[in-house]
């Protein structure tokens, strides 16, 4: 039940002395039946189910993360080479069959090396760099993945 009171902008005469006492006693009075009803109200039930499954299932494709970071105190010389390394990671996943939409570009980078010098004070100077290019795969040739996998490494 809700209550509303509505203000008008229009004054009124204020109610006459001994009328206010009464109308409040009748509005208290008719609350009243309301009030145990809605204490008494019955407690909702409930179900509550619980369950466990388990499937299983021969895997029939794989996909793996496999990347080439260079090192050089030259950050172009650094670019060349690892991009040399990608350019020869990805044709070997394609002569192993992986599809060129099957292999993209996770994360390139490339980052200054800094080696900390004790003489300074705390401070740090470049001592060369790193370009890495990590390579996201997914292939559905599960039978070969050793050899893929193996095939990358080894260039």
């Amino acid at each position: 039940m809700k209550i509303m009171m509505l203000c008008s902008p229009v004054r009124r005469p204020a109610p006459a002395p001994g009328t206010v006492l009464p109308a409040l006693a009748l509005l208290v009075w008719l609350l009243m039946p309301v009030t145990p009803a809605v204490a008494e109200a019955p407690a909702q039930r409930r179900l509550s189910l619980e369950g466990v499954g388990s499937v299983s299932a021969t895997p029939d494709m794989a996909e793996f993360e496999i990347g080439v970071a260079s090192r050089n105190a030259d950050p172009k010389a650094a670019l060349d080479a690892n991009s040399k390394g990608a350019a020869a990671m990805a044709q070997v996943l394609r002569e192993a069959g992986i599809k060129e939409t099957d292999i993209k570009t996770r994360n390139f980078s490339i980052q200054p090396i800094y080696d900390p010098d004790p003489d300074r004070r705390g401070q740090s100077r470049i001592t060369g760099y790193e370009a890495r290019n990590d390579i996201s795969v997914k292939t559905n040739n599960i039978k070969n993945l050793g050899d893929i996998l193996s095939a990358v490494v080894k260039n």
